[in-house]
């Protein structure tokens, strides 16, 4: 496969790679447009979680769920749309949990604190706890109320209540089986598809095309210093990669020879090696 290797490789192979990374480069702003269609298309989900002061005047976000905005014309909205006619709850969907999305607010006492627009600060990750405090160990529990060994105080066994309750809840499931793919468990996948992909579009706008070329192309500004890395992005490490193979032209300071072969360097890298010299990997990237 082509540009399939990371550490190990031949300046040849450096050289088609690094050509075509930098002819990506004149896309970019093409891709950013597609991306910010995509974004528009799909729309964006909001659900408002209810807050609560403590007696301290400290503020913490509920998994009360008050509301839900979605994008109007949006494909979100139609999906939604769709749940809704179906007899659907659009608050059952997801808790739709932004991370990034957090403010500052100061309490009675005028301490300023971060918090988030969603409980556990938009994130569900198992929990860490110790080991003989005299209370029940929680150590790998989620934390949301749902989740059932919280609420039961224990872990539970696949096996309980199978004969019983699990019999049951099957026999009045059966026969609407089709029903509840076709009414709650497709639409749900499919509106949980769509916020997954308009999370990795953001990724790919927000991060990894303003790291990779910021700067460097007319129709992307210049990246956040204090954010993203210099040594990161596309032309720092293309400048990195050609010293370590290529002696640099003596009349342009930053200019490389592809010409030459940097043995200095090369040497010390035990992992980057020249082509065949008898010209056998000429015109290959293997």
């Amino acid at each position: 496969m082509s540009f399939g290797w990371l550490a190990s490789f031949r300046n040849g192979q450096w050289i088609s790679f690094r050509s075509f990374v930098l002819n990506e480069r004149r896309d970019v702003g093409k891709r950013l447009a597609v991306i910010g269609a995509e974004l528009r298309r799909i729309g964006e989900v909001t659900v408002l979680f209810e807050r609560e002061t403590d007696p301290d005047g400290n503020i913490t976000t509920t998994e009360r769920r008050e509301g839900i905005f979605v994008t109007s014309g949006s494909s979100l909205e139609r999906l939604f749309q769709v749940y809704i006619s179906m007899g659907g709850n659009p608050l059952d969907v997801s808790m739709f949990l932004q991370p990034d999305r957090t403010r500052l607010i100061t309490n009675d006492q005028g301490v300023e604190t971060t918090t988030s627009d969603g409980p556990h600060q938009g994130v569900i990750a198992p929990q860490s706890t110790e080991f003989y405090t005299g209370t029940i160990y929680e150590g790998g529990y989620l934390p949301i109320l749902k989740y059932p060994p919280r609420r039961l105080g224990r872990r539970i066994n696949v096996n309980d209540g199978t004969t019983y309750i699990s019999s049951r809840i099957r026999k009045m499931r059966d026969w609407i089986s089709q029903e509840i793919k076709y009414k709650r468990n497709r639409v749900e996948e499919n509106i949980i598809k769509l916020v997954d992909l308009r999370e990795q579009l953001i990724k790919e706008r927000d991060e990894l095309i303003p790291q990779a070329v910021g700067g460097t192309v007319y129709s992307v500004p210049t990246r956040h210093t204090g954010r993203f890395s210099k040594g990161f992005s596309v032309s720092e490490i293309s400048a990195a990669i050609d010293a370590l193979f290529f002696e640099e032209d003596p009349l342009t300071p930053n200019k490389f020879d592809f010409n030459t072969i940097n043995r200095v360097a090369l040497n010390n890298q035990p992992t980057l090696f020249e082509d065949d010299e008898n010209g056998q990997e000429e015109w290959t990237t293997l």
